[in-house]
């Protein structure tokens, strides 16, 4: 049996944050014959988008997190206030016919439209950030507490920035939401062939290939115009499935431009190699499933690698090398 390395990535379109309003997933395979397998569920509701959601507990959403502007930072209603007045501060612009001349104008700072407004949480460092209103990698422009992240208006071809609350979570953390990972790492739903999400990690943003670092691990672009600033896929061990949290795998991926990288999936199940499988969630740690024969089959590392019940480590067409290793599979 020959086999190529199982899935192909849609560079661009591979990885989606929690809370864009689309998702992608690592596009299937590509050549004729092969089943294609693709991920497109909706978004998940979220505190601040905007939406009122019951489920959530929601009983108001002004598009923030942000206290004293009548909803509150879990969106529940502060005082009874209604969140869709005009915020008391805003007193807008005075009518013209009364504006002072100038011998008796106020100090610019405490003209009306000067007046920070509840939407107004944070203000750009544009004094030492170069770019507006706040950079991804290396990360600038957002006060301390803040991070620069996406903006859930960001689309596959415009991506727009924004600074918003920073958590912990490092780049090896799970998340459910974008404040759980810490500056620099956006919450990023892991790839799987269901139709919809169960899990999400943080994955680290870069601006360079060189900023993603271990073995597979490569910069994903965040949009499909442009190779950077993007985000960095999990080194992690196809053997062992080291790298990836509980409850996921290491699996092996081909960019479109044939650059091979590892990630983790949740699609992870209890069937061995040689077992058998109708989907990748139906095989284990250290397994992909060969849908040609509907079965779960081993990595290995090429040549000489260790290989179980008489079957013999093969090359992928074309090999699959991370970093210095070449990794195979067992038939």
């Amino acid at each position: 049996m020959r086999t190529r390395i199982p899935g192909r990535l849609l560079v661009g379109t591979a990885i989606v944050a929690f809370p864009w309003a689309a998702w992608h997933g690592f596009a299937g395979c590509a050549e004729a014959g092969d089943d294609n397998v693709s991920g497109c569920p909706t978004a998940r509701p979220y505190c601040g988008d905007r939406c009122v959601d019951s489920s959530l507990g929601e009983t108001c959403d002004d598009g923030n997190r942000t206290a004293g502007d009548g909803c509150d930072p879990a969106c529940h209603r502060e005082g009874g206030a209604d969140v869709f007045d005009t915020p008391p501060d805003d007193t807008g612009t005075p009518d013209e016919t009364v504006i002072p001349d100038e011998t008796t104008m106020p100090d610019e700072t405490t003209m009306p439209e000067d007046t920070v407004r509840p939407e107004d949480t944070w203000v750009p460092d544009t004094s030492s950030c170069p770019e507006s209103p706040c950079r991804l990698w290396p990360q600038c422009g957002c006060p301390a507490g803040q991070k620069c992240t996406i903006d859930p208006s960001s689309t596959d071809t415009t991506l727009v920035k924004t600074c918003s609350a920073a958590g912990s979570g490092t780049a090896t953390s799970t998340c459910t939401a974008e404040d759980d990972c810490m500056a620099g790492t956006a919450c990023f739903a892991l790839y799987t062939e269901a139709a919809t999400p169960t899990m999400a990690m943080c994955y680290q943003f870069c601006a360079a290939q060189s900023d993603c670092t271990g073995a597979g691990s490569y910069c994903l672009p965040l949009t499909t115009t442009a190779s950077f600033p993007g985000a960095c896929s999990h080194a992690c061990n196809l053997t062992t499935g080291s790298g990836c949290p509980s409850g996921t795998k290491c699996n092996l991926y081909i960019t479109t431009t044939d650059d091979v990288l590892t990630d983790c999936t949740s699609d992870v199940g209890s069937s061995r190699a040689g077992g058998y499988c109708a989907a990748e969630s139906d095989c284990a740690v250290g397994t992909f499933c060969a849908t040609e024969v509907n079965q779960c089959i081993a990595y290995c590392n090429n040549p000489g690698g260790s290989c179980s019940g008489g079957t013999t480590c093969n090359s992928f067409d074309p090999p699959a090398r991370v970093g210095t290793t070449e990794w195979g599979y067992c038939y």
